[in-house]
């Protein structure tokens, strides 16, 4: 039975099936087979494994939104940020307001007005 065997894995091993031969000669228990797993082992090293990751459409649902709560949570930050230095700024633009107000009353400095002064001086013109 063995000897079969070891004639079908090296079939497998001529064709290019090496996982395939490599589990047949693993179930082999004499020492060519581990001769030749060695040998195999050392020409084509086992593959690991393919991992299925998410894919079909729950994968793609998943991802969508995903990126879309990305989106979300760094726009509310954004606003978040923004609202805050709005506020901080705020109350120390109103109290840098009110000391200039202050500076101009006390220094008796004149005030801006919705009206300009009237204007005084020699009115030079050369028509007769």
């Amino acid at each position: 039975m063995s000897r079969n065997q070891m004639q079908h894995a090296q079939q497998l091993i001529k064709q290019g099936r090496y996982d395939e031969a490599r589990k047949l000669l693993r179930s082999i228990d004499h020492p060519k087979a581990r001769e030749w797993l060695e040998k195999l082992d050392k020409r084509a090293p086992a593959r690991a494994p393919r991992r299925r990751t998410g894919g079909g459409i729950g994968g793609r649902i998943v991802g969508f939104l995903t990126y879309v709560l990305t989106i979300v949570i760094s726009a509310a930050v954004t606003i978040g940020l923004l609202a805050g230095l709005v506020v901080s700024t705020a109350s120390s633009r109103s109290a840098a307001q009110q000391q200039a107000f202050e500076a101009t009353t006390v220094a008796g400095l004149p005030t801006a007005t919705a009206t300009r002064p009237a204007r005084t001086g020699v009115v030079i013109s050369s028509q007769n």
